[in-house]
């Protein structure tokens, strides 16, 4: 593999050259963190930076009029992408320079379009169809956990007055921090409208910052590197959409303080990466997938590309559960059966009873000592049948 990167540096491969260093100090490693696909992509085939950075000059000329056309900007932000990811990455400028040189960049609708190009994925689809998916059991985990953990009692309350779906959402993102034993103070800041711009900002490095006319609620404001660089926005899961957006196309580490929350946010709820989670994560997303219907389950495995996903059997094990708390076998539910998917197809079958199973590898034995076969096969071998088969009917085994 060392072999292979090296002819990759040599042939030009701009993610192996920008981390190249025949000499010097040691520096920061250059590489994609949040499971970017386009991290630094190469210049398009017969194009030169220098024509790159005449288009790029356009379209700050184009900025300055009164009514920018929008899809002369978008078209030559899309042919830029590779020189504006070439700077971004090695040179890792300041927020600020950044908005100087490409302001049509920090704009929602190329805040969308960037994020696309970089990691092939719908910026608020994924956000807010995994958000949608989590956070009822998100909610759930917070009602067992809000005796011990008052802020997240706090914020339940908040569903009492209003119970819409944005207010959901909002519930869900702010009680991660705390359902991670995380402080989101130095994140989520409230300001008075009546502040300066340079007081609200100062020490946010990466936040959201609520303006509010006393107890009324009037902006959300995006916030990196105590620099406001999206405002006038509607509400806080909207914010923290734009935020991940933003943290992508500036290429900014996720604060350390936080970085379980955004670990979820990403590779939970945006599915981003999701294949490979801490410890930590991991067990948080087992208990967000608990109890989830088939339907759901299956949806999820198809999104983490496991492979054979449609030959994936899935089984409820809260009859097991429910029989050791009973201390006896309890009566075997519809939900107690193995819920399998051929092609488009949902089926529901019973596990075969134990005798069964030792009926049937009691016959294959045989069937093998017949034809002179000498593979033999004990009870402890593998469960018979196969996906051509058609499935077996039983009992539960007690």
């Amino acid at each position: 593999m060392g072999n292979y990167r090296t002819k990759l540096r040599m042939a030009g491969c701009p993610e192996l050259q920008v981390n190249s260093r025949p000499s010097g100090p040691k520096r920061k490693l250059k590489k994609a963190k949040k499971n970017e696909v386009n991290f630094l992509p190469a210049l398009p085939e017969g194009t030169t930076q220098n024509a790159l950075e005449e288009e790029r000059l356009e379209i700050l000329e184009e900025m300055k009029k009164k009514t920018a056309d929008v899809k002369k900007v978008e078209q030559m932000m899309a042919n830029t992408f590779s020189l504006r990811r070439k700077e971004i990455v090695e040179e890792e400028p300041p927020v600020s320079e950044v908005k100087k040189k490409w302001p049509a960049l920090f704009t929602e609708q190329q805040i969308k379009a960037e994020f696309n190009r970089i990691t092939s994925s719908n910026l608020t689809e994924c956000f807010y169809t995994g958000l949608d998916q989590h956070f009822p059991r998100l909610l759930h985990l917070y009602r067992a956990k809000m005796e011990r953990i008052p802020p997240l009692k706090n914020l339940l309350r908040k569903l009492e007055d209003d119970n819409s779906i944005t207010m959901k959402r909002t519930v869900a993102l702010k009680g991660l921090p705390y359902l991670l034993n995380e402080d989101p103070s130095g994140f989520l800041k409230t300001a008075e409208a009546t502040e300066p711009e340079e007081e609200m900002t100062q020490g946010v490095g990466v936040g959201l910052i609520l303006v509010r006319d006393g107890v009324d609620p009037l902006d959300i404001a995006v916030v990196l590197e105590n620099q406001i660089l999206l405002h006038n926005i509607g509400d806080l899961p909207k914010a923290m959409a734009m935020l991940m957006g933003l943290l992508y196309v500036v290429n900014i580490d996720y604060p350390k303080e936080l970085r379980y929350t955004f670990e979820v946010i990403q590779k939970v709820l945006m599915n981003i990466g999701g294949e490979h989670c801490s410890a930590k994560i991991h067990g948080l997303r087992n208990k967000l997938l608990q109890g989830n219907p088939a339907g759901e389950l299956w949806g999820w495995l198809r999104a983490q590309t496991v492979a054979l996903a449609s030959a994936v059997e899935v089984l409820d094990i809260s009859w097991f559960t429910e029989s050791m708390r009973a201390g006896r076998p309890v009566a075997v539910e519809s939900r107690d059966r193995i819920q399998t998917r051929h092609g488009s197809y949902q089926q529901t079958q019973l596990w075969p009873s134990w005798n069964q199973l030792r009926r049937k590898m009691k016959r294959k034995e045989v069937e093998s000592e017949e034809s002179g076969e000498k593979e033999k096969r004990g009870l402890g071998g593998s469960l018979p049948g196969s996906l051509t088969e058609p499935p077996q009917m039983g009992l539960m085994p007690a």
